[in-house]
């Protein structure tokens, strides 16, 4: 990379570090017990709570700046991921 390159990156860098500092702490939701459990083991360090898509009952809107919703939405059949992307971007 040419210099005018690398500095870019950097600047981009230390912008994200700088935001990632002094974002909320991450919060973690399951509708497994044992994976919430197991998660709870591996990080004691973050909350941890029971949600379910496609309704996310007890996360009042707008509860997070951002939302990362994986491995979850191929099983919702097509009203449930209609219905859980738009519950996910309110939260």
């Amino acid at each position: 990379m040419d210099d005018a390159t690398v500095n870019a990156y950097n600047r981009g860098a230390e912008a994200f570090a700088d935001e990632w500092e002094n974002a909320q702490p991450p919060v973690g939701f399951d509708a497994s017990e044992g994976l919430l459990a197991l998660a709870r083991r591996r990080h004691p360090e973050i909350q941890f709570g029971t949600a379910v898509l496609p309704n996310l009952d007890g996360i009042a809107d707008r509860s997070f700046a951002n939302a990362l919703c994986e491995i979850v939405i191929m099983h919702l059949g097509a009203d449930g991921n209609c219905c859980g992307i738009a519950r996910a971007a309110a939260v």
